[in-house]
């Protein structure tokens, strides 16, 4: 199977990207794939805990999506300490699952990885 690195750029709720991306990474791993999932830039915001279910009317339910990612073994998630730094963001902010990290890890990961989508 493949592994497949998804980096998410923009925040949680502005437009469909993360959730688009939450998508194509749940869909991933349920076809036995891996799955690396950055957040960086505003897509930092993405992880954070207390994410809305009703937001947007529970629509853009990226709590469940997210869950559904933490839990699964044969996915790793990151976050930027840089940009999360700059939005006021600490390794508290988030679920133990995700590891704070650096443009390095990210370069790692994509010269590791089968294909590198962007959202």
């Amino acid at each position: 199977m493949a592994t497949i690195t998804i980096v998410i750029t923009e925040g949680p709720y502005g437009r469909l990207n993360a959730n688009t991306a939450l998508r194509v990474a749940i869909a991933a791993l349920e076809d036995g794939h891996k799955v690396n999932i950055f957040l960086t830039q505003d897509g930092g915001w993405v992880g954070t805990k207390g994410l809305d279910p009703k937001a947007h009317g529970g629509f853009l339910d990226l709590a469940t999506y997210l869950g559904k990612v933490i839990d699964d073994e044969d996915a790793e998630i990151r976050v930027c300490s840089y940009c999360a730094e700059l939005r006021g963001l600490a390794k508290e902010n988030y679920p133990e699952k995700f590891e704070m990290a650096t443009a390095h890890d990210l370069l790692e990961w994509i010269l590791k990885s089968d294909k590198v989508i962007t959202f």
